[in-house]
């Protein structure tokens, strides 16, 4: 039985279209994935499937009966539940408070062991091993990702949304989240699986579509494809991109590292040495907790060496802040990008502007025309 079905379904925003006639169809008990570049419609049909938008054109059937929902709420009543990338929870709560916190069924007044007994089966259920009275904000992110899910359950959800589950999580939180996964189809719970890891699909869903453009360009079985179909169905075939598979050749060649750091110890680093060569991409690997942000931050100037030494085109450099780090060309995309990367009140014009106000103010006034210049040109030329 189809748990969702969807036809022909289009949305648009301030006359521009998102998704064009994107049909989708979600078997019940299954784990489907849904991927696309940026821009091809993903989230904009899980949020039309969950009552957050209206869409414009066509039909959504649930469990074979045709439905509009005006809001998330009257999605939820139907057992519809969606889990953000950026998680909803409160972090000064408990986490049986987030667990019922906005549950359709809490009274005015509800206990804390009553709401302790309440969760402790799901948690269990879960595999969680943490107290329903432990504070959220003492949780780890995979911890926090699998209360998000007993919320979900707890609202006795039949199908459950999953937007970029894996992305800030461990190899090993990874893993535990895929064993709950599994452990939830096996109880007729039905996933959509949002993700960007192509190689993930391959290992826990069913079934895949593909969005491209606002149309959907694949939709089968896991079995039945390939993360080389999905890509060529994500891009398009080789004449409709232009993206170039093979690295240019050029003659430059520099034997001195465009950033190194040499023993470089912090408060909670010791002896962190690394080179990257101009033009590389270096990876940082390693389980949660073992220092891979630490050295971001120290790199960007957010926590003081202790010793070592951090070099920039072969020249020692002191980088005790991020406008010193950005004076030397370094940048960083925190992590957490809603309170450490964007001021979410700020325009986009604002915030993507926001490092170089020292190049477009005058007696620390905003010169608006000068930064209109710098969002009109080419990228290349903002470095």
């Amino acid at each position: 039985m189809d748990a969702i079905k969807v036809t022909a379904i289009k949305k648009g925003f301030d006359g521009t279209p998102v998704l064009k006639g994107v049909d989708f169809t979600l078997k019940q008990g299954e784990v489907h994935a849904l991927v696309g570049q940026n821009g091809a419609g993903k989230s904009t049909l899980v949020k039309l499937i969950n009552g957050f938008h209206q869409r414009d054109g066509g039909e959504v059937c649930l469990f074979g009966e045709p439905v509009t929902f005006t809001s998330p709420k009257q999605a939820q009543e139907k057992g519809i539940a969606m889990v953000y990338q950026d998680l909803s929870l409160v972090p000064a709560l408990s986490v049986a408070d987030n667990i019922f916190l906005s549950h359709r069924s809490q009274g005015a007044m509800i206990s804390n062991r009553k709401r302790g007994l309440k969760a402790q089966p799901l948690l269990d259920m879960l595999g969680l091993d943490v107290a329903p009275d432990q504070i959220v904000e003492k949780l780890s992110l995979g911890e926090q990702q699998l209360v998000e899910i007993a919320k979900a359950l707890a609202m006795d959800a039949k199908i459950i949304v999953l937007d970029e589950p894996t992305a800030s999580l461990s190899n090993n939180e990874i893993n535990d989240l895929f064993k709950v996964i599994n452990k939830l189809k096996q109880q007729g719970i039905t996933i959509i699986y949002i993700t960007h890891y192509l190689a993930d699909i391959m290992r826990i869903c069913d079934a895949v579509t593909v969005l491209r453009d606002g149309y959907t360009v694949l939709e089968c079985a896991t079995s039945d494809t390939s993360i080389d179909q999905m890509v060529e169905a994500m891009l398009g075939n080789k004449r409709d991109t232009q993206i170039r598979w093979q690295r240019e050749v050029t003659n430059e060649t520099s034997d001195v590292p465009l950033l190194e750091l040499r023993n470089v110890c912090t408060s909670s680093l010791q002896d962190i040495s690394l080179k990257v060569m101009p033009g590389q991409v270096v990876g940082l690997a390693g389980l949660l907790g073992s220092g891979r942000t630490e050295i971001l931050e120290a790199i960007y100037g957010l926590t003081p060496l202790s010793s070592g030494e951090v070099l920039v085109n072969g020249k020692s450099v002191n980088i005790r802040s991020p406008r010193q780090a950005i004076e030397q060309g370094i940048n960083m995309v925190p992590e957490e990008r809603r309170s450490q990367g964007l001021v979410l009140d700020f325009s986009v014009f604002d915030n993507v502007l926001m490092a170089s106000f020292d190049r477009i103010a005058q007696s620390n006034v905003i010169d608006t025309q000068a930064g209109e210049a710098w969002w009109r040109m080419p990228l290349k030329n903002w470095v």
